[in-house]
């Protein structure tokens, strides 16, 4: 069974002749890096194909503003597209760098905002701010392989970035609206 297969005929609910396996890791002191020196590989290709992992990504390329700055940059650290940021802190006492959603941390862009306006004036990426025209000659590289175009970014989890935690949470109980108006 191919990997292309094998994912297809589980989400079909079909029997599949083992658990489809996907490898999502990344940003600040993410595990790729451990995972890459532990298997004496280089990329995260090879790292995919020795794992026997199923799934493969694709990306359209940027072409938008080259500086597009989140609203409500509060520390000065490096900001995923869309405005919110993966704070840089040390863990578990390691001298390292990973990242947190903690709500005191970083840049909330939604953070304040108390009106549907003010979400609707927020500048959202624009489709015209990405090429899409290799995607398929990428999707052809991946040819036995699953293949999702985007990464980790459900909306609830946008949701949690954007206004933070907390935040959210209340307003899914006392501002559906804000929270509409998000999704």
């Amino acid at each position: 069974m191919t990997s292309r297969e094998r994912v297809t005929a589980s989400l079909e609910r079909r029997e599949v002749d083992r658990v489809p396996m996907d490898l999502t890791c990344g940003g600040p002191n993410s595990a790729m890096d451990a995972l890459l020196a532990h298997f004496g590989v280089t990329s995260d290709t090879e790292l995919r194909e020795m794992l026997d992992i199923d799934i493969r990504y694709v990306y359209p390329r940027y072409l938008g503003p080259a500086a597009q700055p989140p609203l409500g940059l509060e520390m000065g650290a490096e900001s995923e597209f869309g405005g919110t940021e993966y704070m840089k802190c040390d863990f578990e006492g390691s001298g390292k760098i990973a990242g947190t959603y903690a709500d005191d941390m970083g840049s909330r862009p939604f953070r304040h905002f108390t009106s549907v306006k003010e979400i609707e004036n927020y500048r959202w990426p624009r489709a015209e701010w990405f090429d899409f025209s290799s995607l398929k000659e990428e999707c052809s590289r991946y040819r036995d392989h699953a293949v999702i175009c985007g990464g980790w970014a459900p909306l609830i989890s946008r949701v949690f970035e954007l206004f933070g935690m907390e935040k959210a949470l209340l307003h899914f109980h006392d501002r559906p609206d804000l929270i509409r108006a998000t999704i």
